[in-house]
């Protein structure tokens, strides 16, 4: 419908009428100055009248002139762009007045009132250093505690094929921005992706991408310092060198989400000494530095006054040679032993409620111990491992036990049926419940559904190991001669309409 507004209806403006005309390069003004307000297309022609003239400023603000400074709505601050992100945090995540939804903001509302001016800066999520024969990953979302995203994954899986092809790359050193090596996977990133199964494409990509670091013909280098966890671990206990400092914890707690135990871990955890990986994965518990060197989980000890030095003394060595690369790391190293409390004391323990064939007989085992004067460490344990999702210890406890008579990419093409099938609620939802209460409502009150383990149904369990059909199943490659195929773009999956 046409729209005509009469004279007494035109509002009067400070700034002096805009032009009546419409063609010529007064519409072209009002078009590029619509744009850089990122109106809708049809605006143009509305705001030749004087009522809309309150909306825009005669120029654009100075800093649009200036680089990575888009006009963005409110709820884009935290989404990624192709080759970079959007950091988000306490600045960028609090509203400035009104909804923080644009697309479901009141009608009545001005554009003025549910758009904002905000300068954004494009981080690129992973950064790729070349510096002799040294090459250097970053993990770059500090602010997310460097969480792996779906780009993340991408940028990961690039970098290591184009420098494993690269004959003059030798060393490869992977490292985290800020107080984490990584958290691991993107908790809200697989909640915000459950009713489209878009993160069907971030779960393929990790499987796949795990295999080739398990498996990398360079040498590696991990410099952890800080949080290291599930999906992130991922990318240190394969390493051929895993450096790590006071600073750094270590814990594979995928079950107190609903989720099982992933990104190879099945694999890793099943040949710790003991049953300590069922301890760890079953009760979510955490390592040290200490304590992940003792395990097999890291190699080097060096504290993190020196972890700069160290990395610049890797990046001039100009070397490959596993040997050269272990004498440069051990004059920064120091040899250290677990705490006199540390779990790995404790093994005999451990090993005895661990073994049990079933969670629930592993439960009443642990609960015995707990009674046991000296064994005050058992109870808080414990507790831990009553508030995980029953369905997700069982499935965990059955992964792992399968893992200690399988090969690697049996693990990693069982993980990612599993994976596949959880995110696909194909038993039920408790991995979403579980993301909510830890990171969307943070009360850390889930409601697991079935609620206890007696509920929970063997068929149930048997239905999320089932192999898929040959042309579904992660396309892990047989032989170097096809080592880099198999790629998501290649496979059934990226056909999936969504």
């Amino acid at each position: 419908m046409p729209i005509s507004l009469t004279s007494s209806q035109a509002a009067p403006t400070p700034c002096g009428p805009l032009p009546s005309c419409t063609s010529g390069p007064a519409t072209r003004e009002l078009a590029i100055r619509a744009r850089f307000l990122a109106l809708p297309a049809h605006l143009p022609r509305l705001l030749q009248f004087d009522t809309f003239r309150p909306l825009l400023p005669r120029t654009p603000p100075p800093f649009l002139h200036r680089p990575f400074s888009p006009r963005v709505p409110i709820p884009n601050h935290t989404q990624e762009r192709p080759g970079s992100s959007i950091p988000d945090g306490p600045a960028a995540n609090e509203p400035r007045g009104g909804t923080t939804d644009p697309d479901r903001a009141p009608k009545s509302l001005a554009p003025s009132t549910r758009y904002q001016w905000r300068r954004v800066l494009l981080v690129q999520v992973v950064l790729g250093q070349e510096t002799g024969s040294a090459r250097v990953i970053t993990l770059n979302r500090p602010r997310q505690l460097n969480g792996i995203s779906d780009r993340v994954v991408y940028l990961l899986a690039q970098f290591l094929e184009k420098w494993e092809k690269d004959d003059s790359a030798k060393l490869v050193i992977f490292k985290g921005a800020g107080r984490a090596f990584s958290a691991g996977g993107d908790l809200k990133m697989f909640y915000e992706g459950k009713s489209d199964d878009s993160c069907l494409e971030v779960v393929y990509r990790m499987y796949w991408l795990c295999y080739h670091i398990h498996t990398y013909k360079k040498t590696t280098v991990a410099l952890v310092n800080g949080l290291v966890m599930g999906g992130g671990a991922a990318m240190v206990a394969p390493l051929k060198f895993a450096v790590v400092t006071e600073k750094t914890i270590f814990a594979t707690p995928e079950a107190s989400v609903g989720l099982h135990t992933d990104c190879s871990f099945s694999y890793i955890h099943s040949r710790l000494p003991g049953y300590l990986g069922e301890y760890l994965v079953l009760t979510g518990a955490r390592l040290n530095a200490k304590e992940m060197i003792s395990a097999g989980l890291a190699t080097h000890f060096v504290s993190s006054e020196k972890l700069e030095e160290l990395e610049k003394c890797l990046l001039n060595l100009d070397s490959g040679d596993e040997s050269a690369v272990r004498a440069v790391i051990e004059e920064f190293s120091t040899d250290v032993q677990p705490d006199e409390d540390s779990v790995l004391n404790k093994l005999s323990t451990i090993n005895k409620c661990f073994s049990a064939e079933t969670v629930e007989d592993i439960i009443k085992a642990f609960e015995s111990e707990a009674s046991i004067d000296g064994n005050q460490w058992v109870a808080p344990v414990l507790k831990g491992l009553r508030k995980s999702s029953p369905t997700a210890l069982k499935i965990t406890l059955r992964s792992i036990r399968e893992g200690r008579k399988q090969s690697l990419p049996e693990c990693l093409m069982k993980e990612f049926r599993l994976t596949m099938n959880i995110l696909r609620s194909v038993v039920n939802g408790d991995v979403y419940e579980g993301i909510r209460a830890l990171s969307i409502d943070k009360d850390n009150a889930p409601k697991w559904n079935p609620a206890t383990l007696e509920e929970v149904k063997n068929e149930d369990i048997d239905r999320v190991f089932q192999p898929f059909s040959p042309e579904h199943e992660l396309q892990v490659p047989n032989d170097d001669s096809n080592r880099w195929s198999g790629k998501y773009e290649n496979t059934v999956y990226a056909k999936i309409p969504r």
